[in-house]
């Protein structure tokens, strides 16, 4: 692709080098591992929600790559192909996934739970609907066939995400933790809505509960979302302290196009005027940073990005990874995401963007 900078240039490489790295990750079965796979007899590490994260970075480079590299972005997509027939081969019948953090990473086995049921649910259908929407674009038959096989998984995944949501129509973590989200919400609601856009109809009025719950019920007199909610009183969790979960949660909030665009302004200006300096935001969140540029590109706000990747490229290591936290695969998905945004806006904002 044309590049129009040295920055456009050295954004595109550094998303490549976090492509190859979730290919190092990738296990024999198909899952992606938090960590590189460096020894089959080391302890397995994956975790289905951050995998999806990981799986969408491949998808997004795949189409950062199709236009003078098809070989590779075939290769990308099938890595994420792979990774889905892995994710619905290891489902639980209620449409739940547990984290496989037991065993080895040649035999994985699940931990017999996961930290919540309503995001990994939602982040999965809308992960399948990133990888269905790049594959059509780079091979049309391997596109359709995915959604054939795994439609009834996708709807298994959505029929849990309506079970835990509450009378208020926001949903629950899981089953037996009746604590409502922001974050787990806001993939909930982009999981529904995917469904939609891939022309599987009947849960899109379950999205619109959710949204419209998540601006009545969270948002604040002090100008910001509470972070969670207990529906069985009512009390909400809230606070502009904590970069996790306070400040995250309304950096996402940022994302969603259910947010009216005058809170959206309000949130982004506040996160903007605290982390004005890239460096600084780079020693206080790490590669975290990564989710302030996203609200930036999501705003249009592409000088205040370019900051941010800047400080970030500085970070990364040669080898892909950031040396500085853990190295772990979804901020690799995510930078990879932030790199597609700005340099591929008109191809990918529709498909990232809910």
């Amino acid at each position: 692709m044309p590049f129009n900078s040295d920055l456009d240039s050295a954004i595109f490489a550094a998303a490549l080098r976090e492509a190859e790295y979730i290919r190092k990750c990738v296990t024999i079965d198909g899952a992606i591992n938090m960590v590189p796979v460096l020894d089959l007899g080391k302890d397995a590490f994956v975790r289905p929600y951050f995998s999806v994260y990981a799986s969408i970075g491949l998808d997004v480079a795949a189409l950062l790559v199709k236009g003078h590299d098809r070989q590779r972005a075939l290769e990308y997509v099938q890595l994420s192909d792979s990774f889905y027939s892995w994710y619905v081969s290891h489902m639980n019948p209620d449409g739940s996934i547990d984290d496989f953090t037991k065993g080895t990473l040649a035999t994985p086995k699940p931990s017999g739970d996961a930290d919540s049921e309503d995001a990994y649910a939602g982040i999965f259908l809308y992960g399948a609907y990133v990888h269905l929407k790049v594959t059509q674009q780079i091979d049309q038959k391997t596109a359709e066939g995915f959604l054939k096989r795994v439609e009834p998984h996708l709807r298994k995944a959505a029929n849990l995400i309506v079970s835990l949501q509450a009378h208020d129509g926001l949903t629950i973590a899981k089953k037996n933790y009746p604590i409502q989200y922001l974050m787990d919400n806001l993939e909930a609601y982009a999981g529904l809505i995917a469904l939609q856009r891939l022309g599987l109809f009947g849960f899109e009025q379950y999205a619109g509960r959710i949204a419209t719950a998540v601006n009545r019920n969270l948002w604040l007199e002090k100008k910001y979302y509470a972070w969670a909610r207990d529906p069985r009183n009512g009390v909400t969790s809230s606070g502009w302290i904590k970069w996790y979960p306070d400040k995250l949660a309304n950096t996402w909030a940022t994302y969603f196009s259910f947010i009216p665009p005058e809170r959206k302004a309000v949130l982004y200006s506040a996160l903007k005027a605290e982390f004005s300096d890239p460096a600084s935001a780079y020693s206080t969140l790490g590669p975290e940073v990564v989710y302030l540029a996203v609200a930036s590109l999501a705003q249009r706000d592409t000088p205040t990005a370019d900051g941010y990747m800047r400080e970030i490229l500085k970070h990364q290591d040669q080898e892909g990874g950031f040396r500085d936290l853990h190295g772990y695969t979804h901020i690799s998905g995510w930078f990879i995401t932030a790199a597609g945004l700005r340099l591929a806006w008109n191809d990918l904002a529709e498909i990232i963007f809910t």
